[in-house]
């Protein structure tokens, strides 16, 4: 969550995401398909377009500064998404931007091996940007299963024109057994990211 932000500018209700009347029970129903949603559903700092057929969102998942899209595989193993998420920058002033994505991204941890990461410095909407991309080994998933699980992900960072302490961070992860990943499912990547719109207020897309 944003400290300090101004909390009513951005209120998410369950009616922004949703068509009045598409669920029947919505309390009840946690999937939200492509067709139940909105043209554009609001979120404090972003907005995001309806996805094509195919994807979904899960309430449970979604917060006034996070959006979590996702898509079902025939495979059990294999899961893409595509995540929003409006986040505090605490990484301090002095620190080039785009080293401090790096030191944030490019690491391994206990649960992921990272095997390449590269990024490049762009700009989104008129704001400093940073683009990456990251492979890594789900460290976990591959001892459970007994496969090489990998992670492949293309993400944007984007310094927020209206919160000057807080970064827009547009992520589309694809994660399988190494021999089911699907380059044309990947090549969705700009695609689906191109739905999102960074905002300066409802409604008011940022310069």
């Amino acid at each position: 969550m944003i400290p300090k932000v101004e909390r009513g500018l951005y209120q998410l209700t369950l009616a922004a995401i949703l068509f009045v009347g598409a669920i029947s029970n919505s309390l009840a129903a946690d999937r939200v398909t492509a067709s139940e949603m909105r043209g554009r559903m609001q979120y404090r700092g972003f907005s995001v377009k309806r996805p094509p057929a195919g994807w979904y969102l899960n309430q449970r998942e979604q917060t006034y500064t996070q959006f979590i899209l996702r898509k079902d595989f025939r495979q059990p193993g294999h899961t893409i998404f595509l995540m929003v998420t409006l986040n505090a920058w605490t990484v301090g002033r002095t620190t080039k931007f785009a080293d401090a994505v790096r030191q944030l991204f490019s690491k391994s941890s206990e649960r992921g091996k990272v095997l390449s990461y590269r990024q490049s410095e762009t700009r989104l909407q008129g704001q400093q940007a940073v683009s990456d991309e990251r492979i890594a080994q789900d460290l976990a998933l591959s001892r459970a299963t007994g496969r090489t699980v990998i992670m492949r992900d293309h993400g944007i960072v984007v310094l927020h024109s209206a919160f000057p302490n807080a970064v827009l961070g547009i992520l589309f992860s694809e994660r399988a057994p190494k021999e089911e990943l699907d380059d044309a499912t990947f090549s969705l990547a700009d695609a689906m990211m191109g739905l999102v719109t960074m905002e300066v207020q409802p409604g008011v897309p940022a310069q």
